[in-house]
């Protein structure tokens, strides 16, 4: 049985409204985005908006991996060499920031 959805009508402002508040229910705002962004039926301007959603979070993700290891790998050498002080360095880094901390310089 097919269902005759008009795939090209144009979503009104309020059917958007709508749709976004949908879209803020967490969970279901995954499960409508997916569905609308691959499933057969589906209104066009809906579909390319879903698409969208999930180009722009596959995106921030890998943003996020590459940002995580370029700090990683920045920051490795500068805390490999703080974590291996010796004793005494540690105890002057420590007296150092605290006497910052509570000096407010």
């Amino acid at each position: 049985m097919a269902n005759n959805v008009d795939t090209k009508k144009v979503v009104s402002t309020w059917e958007w409204l709508v749709y976004f508040l949908i879209l803020a229910i967490p969970v279901l705002n995954i499960i409508i985005v997916l569905v609308d962004a691959f499933g057969s039926n589906r209104n066009e301007n809906k579909k390319n908006f879903c698409r969208a959603i999930v180009i722009t979070f596959v995106l921030s993700i890998i943003a996020s991996v590459v940002f995580v290891v370029f700090f990683y790998v920045a920051l490795e050498p500068l805390l490999d060499k703080a974590l291996n002080l010796d004793p005494g360095q540690q105890q002057h880094l420590m007296y150092e920031l605290n006497r910052t901390l509570n000096t407010g310089k």
